[in-house]
């Protein structure tokens, strides 16, 4: 059987959308996590989509921890495949169907379905990733190209945990999501993992996802992104990097820590901008080790 894990945060209509797009030839559970939304989304997820098991956080822990606690909760019911699932993003009407039949052809991989713009579905929004050296940068495969120039598998360094499909082995194998990074790279994170496991990740393009891009952090300030990016990306870049990159990315944190310095020392309109305290307070906790949720948000920036 396979599993359908979407993750709800403050977004009930995305989900039940999400949850409705869910189609496939066999039985499929489809299983919500809520990460402690304002709203209660149950009696609307049940009006909408009866058979869907409903598991509500009593805090917002977090995309990965909600990913980790819907893959355990289908394993406990008796899941052998799941499909891991942003709430702002439906699956084509075959997309399911395309993914257990490449499963089939390549199993014990992770696997991507092409992802594309929900305004403009014929454009590419991932089509895998690649990360850059020796900085280990991250970026998406086809970003804004036509979809008919992405039509063959291939493998990828990494995919978007936006929509991504595993088995339950496969997911014992190479273990959980890092939920430590809270939100962000823990998709890239967990992909690097599992090829250092010997699990490949490998684009399915004839399985198309749509993505509203964005939209489930669109109540977030910018400055809570900037900071995740910034403490996120040391943290991955770390654990993943070898020999002379671990020197380039120590390097690279010292200078940006040193222009802070620079800046915050001689410029008062670097110690009161929101935007750039959000960089400084991301490093800052990366070097002390501090991870989980960003700080509170105070007047669009960090508190």
């Amino acid at each position: 059987m396979t599993a359908v894990v979407v993750v709800n945060w403050n977004d009930t209509p995305a989900s039940i959308r999400a949850l409705n797009s869910v189609q496939s030839t066999d039985p499929v559970l489809r299983i919500l996590v809520d990460n402690a939304s304002d709203i209660d989304p149950c009696d609307a997820v049940r009006a909408s989509c009866p058979e869907t098991v409903i598991e509500r956080l009593p805090a917002n822990r977090g995309y990965a921890a909600a990913c980790n606690h819907g893959v355990d909760v289908a394993a406990r019911r008796g899941a052998s495949h799941i499909l891991i699932m942003n709430n702002d993003a439906e699956l084509a009407h075959d997309a399911l169907d395309q993914l257990m039949a490449a499963d089939a052809d390549l199993p014990g991989r992770l696997l991507a379905p092409l992802i594309v713009y929900s305004e403009a579905p014929e454009r590419v929004w991932s089509a895998g990733g690649f990360i850059e050296p020796p900085c280990l940068r991250n970026h998406h495969i086809g970003l804004g190209d036509s979809r008919e120039a992405h039509r063959s598998r291939q493998r990828v360094q990494w995919a978007t945990a936006c929509s991504l499909w595993f088995s339950i082995d496969t997911w014992r194998k190479v273990g959980p999501l890092d939920e430590a990074f809270f939100l962000y790279l823990e998709d890239v994170d967990w992909c690097l993992r599992a090829a250092e496991a010997g699990v490949e990740t490998w684009l399915v393009p004839e399985a198309v996802v749509r993505h509203d891009v964005s939209r489930t952090t669109s109540d977030l300030s910018p400055a809570s992104l900037r900071y995740y990016a910034y403490r996120n990306h040391f943290r991955l870049a770390f654990r993943h990097a070898r020999g002379l990159a671990r020197i380039a990315i120590a390097s690279e944190l010292l200078w940006t820590t040193v222009k802070i310095g620079i800046r915050s020392l001689g410029f008062s309109s670097y110690r009161h901008n929101s935007w750039y305290h959000a960089r400084t307070r991301g490093l800052r906790d990366f070097v002390l080790g501090r991870w989980g949720p960003a700080p509170g948000v105070v007047d669009g920036g960090l508190a």
